[in-house]
């Protein structure tokens, strides 16, 4: 018998759990490019999260499987730049899945309870940020409806 996959508002309890995929997101983007800092670098990471919890603008969802969290969702509702139409926008920041539950669906069944949240909050645009050498990921919020509209660039001065 398949298990099931349950979303759920996150709890202070999960904390520790989160703060783990956190690090092996931090991690994996670490491994794409220097340019990110390691997990070890995050200082405040745990009281940064925890805070979180009691933002009313804040999303943070569990995915769990046989009460086993394997992945988690974190996005908010901020004030949209100055250069766009909307007044508000939801950002997603994590989606993590840990690696043995991917390709399953969870992924995709998380970020629809964090759609039903955006909209329950009568959010109409959400933006991310993707690594451009991230191809799961890109293709994963590709096949969610994500389209690009811009381009970040960067530029590493040499020193001297």
């Amino acid at each position: 018998m398949e298990n099931k996959i349950i979303i759920r508002k996150a709890e202070p309890r999960d904390l520790t759990a989160i703060v783990e995929m956190a690090r092996a997101m931090a991690d994996y983007h670490h491994s794409l490019d220097a340019y990110y800092k390691t997990s070890a670098s995050y200082k405040n990471l745990e009281e940064d999260l925890a805070e979180e919890f009691e933002d009313k603008d804040s999303a943070l969802l569990i995915a769990e499987e046989d009460r086993k969290i394997i992945g988690y969702f974190r996005g908010m509702i901020e004030p949209a730049p100055m250069y766009l139409a909307p007044k508000k926008i939801g950002v997603v920041y994590d989606l993590f899945i840990k690696p043995e539950y991917r390709g399953k669906g969870v992924g995709k069944k998380i970020f629809q309870a964090a759609l039903g949240w955006f909209q329950d909050r009568n959010v109409k645009n959400i933006e991310l940020n993707v690594d451009a050498r991230n191809e799961p990921g890109k293709n994963f919020w590709k096949q969610h409806g994500f389209s690009e509209y811009k381009i970040r660039m960067r530029l590493d001065l040499k020193e001297e």
